[in-house]
């Protein structure tokens, strides 16, 4: 059985649009999310809280984690994200 899970949610800055057609678009940093599988789910609201178009599954894809490795693991982190976040090591005397 397949469990859904939000990774995140977001969406442009909010601001008062006269009637028309738009599109937007948003990246996600390339080492953002984890090995596998995920689904983008589209939600249009009006009035911050009055959802007026729903659709489940608009896309679907996969990440593959392609990272050279120079640790012993070599399997999926675990979690939804996958950070690259600077590290420094101090030593304490």
């Amino acid at each position: 059985m397949r469990c859904a899970i939000t990774v995140l949610t977001c969406g442009p800055v909010l601001r008062i649009l006269v009637t028309g057609a738009y599109r937007t678009l948003y990246k996600l940093p390339a080492t953002l999310l984890n090995s596998g599988g995920y689904s983008l789910k589209l939600l249009i609201v009006e009035n911050e809280n009055n959802v007026t178009y729903e659709n489940d599954n608009i896309t679907s894809f996969v990440v593959e984690d392609t990272a050279e490795r120079y640790h012993a693991y070599m399997g999926r982190e675990p979690g939804v994200v996958q950070l690259s976040l600077e590290w420094s090591l101090l030593q304490v005397v």
